[in-house]
């Protein structure tokens, strides 16, 4: 029903629950979102990120969470969302 949001408010790091998944499904994973019924897509490759944001990066919004979780991961002077 939470899907990972439980898991990841929990976590002491999420960034490393990130890292993890993505070792063991791969560089683009879905995952279930807190919402029914919704999941979300994981894309850790930088050059696929790069590709799919130059193409429509005024279709992707991003939320308060998103954004920090950006600037933990690249740090705030590279964060792309």
């Amino acid at each position: 029903m939470f899907g990972t949001t439980k898991v990841l408010r929990q976590a002491e790091n999420p960034v490393m629950l990130f890292e993890e998944w993505a070792k063991t499904y791969g560089n683009v994973y879905k995952l279930p979102s807190s919402a029914l019924f919704n999941e979300r897509i994981i894309i850790c490759d930088p050059r696929a990120l790069a590709h799919i944001l130059d193409q429509d990066s005024l279709g992707y919004v991003s939320s308060n969470f998103t954004k920090q979780f950006s600037e933990k991961l690249v740090g705030s002077s590279l964060s792309i969302f």
